[in-house]
């Protein structure tokens, strides 16, 4: 199976700068509106909870509607993905302050990274005219659902507590490489299965076309 790369990056790339565009708009509408109240600033942190809220539950209701739906799994989607939230987690580390004990730190990564390749597995893959896609399963539904409504409960619960909010970080950058290289390894081993499925398909043809 051939990868066009050099598309497959711009696209991906091109993606992002949308959706940072979009979220760039959206903060400068709130910004316009807060500035017609008395108080813009407070006005302003006020507006953004809400849309944070609405964002959380719209993430939520797609998450249990689309969970099951067939989307194209791209090896350069999931490394721009995984290259995103190192670089991020690396970024928040280094203005983070001191960062939790070492070991602590990098048992909260293996701890994420081992649920995250759990949750690769989770994910169905097969081939659709020599594209390699892939659903969710009940189980995919059911690890996102605990990793959120920890992550969640975590923010709550130690909010004010740095260490704490350093250590949920790290698991959840720790569950995203965990999740990309399992699936990684395994939409290699399934991109080796499109040659050997090709050979029948075109000795099928080649019959067929003899029959006429």
């Amino acid at each position: 199976m051939t990868y066009d790369v050099g598309s497959q990056l711009k696209r991906e790339i091109f993606g992002l700068v949308k959706t940072g565009g979009m979220l760039l708009g959206g903060l400068a509408i709130l910004a316009a509106v807060s500035a017609l109240f008395a108080n813009p600033l407070q006005v302003f942190f006020r507006l953004i909870a809400v849309a944070s809220m609405a964002m959380l539950i719209l993430s939520i209701v797609t998450m249990v509607l689309t969970f099951r739906k067939a989307k194209a799994i791209e090896p350069v989607a999931l490394l721009l993905s995984l290259a995103v939230s190192v670089i991020g987690t690396l970024v928040s580390l280094w203005f983070g302050g001191r960062p939790p004990p070492l070991s602590i730190s990098l048992a909260a990564c293996l701890a994420g990274a081992l649920i995250g390749v759990g949750w690769s597995l989770t994910t169905l893959l097969f081939i659709d005219n020599n594209q390699i896609r892939g659903r969710g399963t009940a189980w995919h539904l059911v690890i996102w659902g605990l990793t959120f409504a920890i992550n969640q409960i975590g923010a709550v619960v130690f909010g004010h507590t740095p260490s704490a909010m350093t250590l949920l970080m790290l698991a959840g950058a720790g569950l995203t490489v965990g999740n990309t290289l399992g699936l990684l390894v395994r939409v290699r081993r399934v991109a080796a299965l499109i040659p050997a499925m090709a050979v029948p398909a075109a000795s099928q043809q080649a019959h067929g076309g003899t029959g006429r």
